[in-house]
């Protein structure tokens, strides 16, 4: 065995070696500190309700099919129809006249056959979730989206849960033009929000999920300079105002002064998402599909916002007439992206989606030297454990990681909030809670046969 592991040991020195003459030594042993964050995270894996877990798993084909009844009991789509099993079935053609009940055959998207499309994929752009944006239009969809994305994804409940309550899915590093991760399989924050609600720490231990605070936003002011954004996220992190794109909407005249994010949330939400697309190179007519707005009101808010944050646009547009020019651009830490053939918008992206995928693994580099207990990391958040007594000063430490990893990178400190679960909570995610309360109450349903639970549950463990 050791002689077959030396192979591998020789073979890497001898890549190294023909690597080191393209090599930025600091930034190579910085993507290969992060490494060790990766394995620190999938050796820990995140706690989760195994007994609950099990419980779902066990009666899973009759959650499902509950699902679908009580979906058509209460909104009457007229789209599934069930066998003698009592199994789900899904009719393209109840759903074209559902389509037309609702006076949306002009609007809808069709396939080249002329069916509805229906594609709402995990990876891509905004404007291939068809029947997401379509439900933004019309929110009667909603609930029969999201049934159909369950059904359509879970045709089994499984996660890779050890026997120790742990989920451990990890993340593949650098896949991304961006540089950032992948979630692999059965990665709880990259399935549906209500997955996230059988996060629970084990008894005496807590959660605490630290992420950056309007990361985009700081990023793109630190990197631009532009002094508009620099105040307003500054305001935002001494308390001065509460949420920039709640601001930026006041500053608009499109929210009042005294308006805050529990009186306006609406506006708020429409806001971040238009400014964020905006930000992103988008145009009003597809800011207004993703926002779900009027195109008048996209408008407006792109207008506002180039109008409001022009040393912003102007650092943008510097980087894609270099980035075209030289064919290659390049964060401060050295990750490259070739621009030929790359879409205007991946190179309005690529500067803030980078910069904050190198922050996130140097601060990740930081929390492991540090100690702390990484169970995964989300994007621009990490999830972090430790003792009830301790996880006040668990946090304090992450936080500070933040803040010296995003000051080493583009200059400036990020802040970070934090949302801690003490045991014996579960973690919440609003956007899941509806969901996640329907599938319970359907379990208690199915567990009518508890014969079928004890069965399953007497397996053990999934792995």
């Amino acid at each position: 065995i050791l002689d077959y592991c030396w192979t591998y040991v020789a073979n890497t020195i001898l890549l190294l070696e023909a690597m080191l003459p393209n090599l930025v030594p600091a930034q190579a042993l910085n993507r290969g500190d992060f490494t060790r964050g990766v394995a620190w995270y999938e050796f820990n894996g995140i706690p989760v309700d195994s007994p609950l877990y099990l419980r779902l798993q066990a009666n899973w084909t009759k959650i499902t099919s509950g699902l679908a009844r009580k979906v058509e009991d209460e909104y009457q789509y007229g789209v599934y129809w069930f066998d003698a099993k009592g199994q789900q079935h899904w009719s393209d053609a109840k759903f074209a006249e559902l389509v037309e009940r609702r006076e949306l055959t002009d609007l809808w998207p069709k396939t080249a056959k002329g069916k509805y499309k229906l594609s709402d994929p995990k990876r891509g752009g905004e404007d291939e979730k068809v029947f997401k944006n379509m439900a933004l239009v019309d929110p009667h969809f909603e609930p029969l989206r999201q049934t159909r994305k369950l059904l359509s994804e879970f045709k089994k409940f499984e996660l890779p849960v050890g026997c120790d309550g742990r989920c451990r899915a990890g993340n593949i590093p650098f896949t991304q033009l961006t540089s950032r991760s992948s979630p692999k399989r059965g990665s709880i924050f990259g399935m549906p929000a209500w997955v996230r609600w059988l996060i629970t720490p084990a008894p005496g231990r807590a959660l605490a999920y630290v992420d950056l605070v309007s990361a985009e936003f700081g990023i793109a002011a630190a990197l631009s300079g532009d002094s508009v954004m620099l105040k307003l996220y500054s305001d935002m992190v001494k308390g001065v105002i509460e949420d920039v794109y709640l601001e930026i909407a006041k500053m608009a005249g499109a929210a009042p002064a005294n308006a805050t994010k529990e009186s306006h949330g609406d506006v708020r939400k429409l806001w971040k998402v238009a400014c964020l697309a905006t930000q992103y190179g988008a145009w009003a007519e597809t800011i207004a599909k993703n926002a779900n707005s009027s195109l008048s009101v996209a408008r407006g808010i792109h207008y506002t916002h180039h109008k409001l944050f022009r040393q912003y646009w102007g650092y943008i547009d510097m980087l894609r007439v270099e980035a075209q020019a030289s064919g290659v651009m390049c964060t401060r830490g050295g990750w490259q992206l070739h621009t030929r053939y790359q879409e205007e918008g991946t190179l309005g992206n690529f500067p803030i989606q980078a910069h904050c995928a190198e922050i996130m693994r140097l601060a990740v580099s930081f929390m492991v030297a540090e100690g702390l207990c990484l169970c995964t990391t989300v994007h621009d958040a990490v999830m972090v454990e430790d003792s009830i007594e301790n996880i006040d000063r668990t946090v304090e430490m992450a936080q500070a990681c933040w803040r010296k990893a995003s000051g080493e990178v583009i200059g400036y400190e990020l802040d970070a909030d934090a949302k801690v679960v003490r045991y014996p909570s579960h973690y919440e995610d609003k956007d899941g809670k509806t969901m996640f309360e329907l599938l319970l109450t359907l379990l208690e349903e199915a567990e009518e046969e508890p014969e079928l639970v004890q069965e399953t549950l007497s397996t053990g463990c999934s792995v």
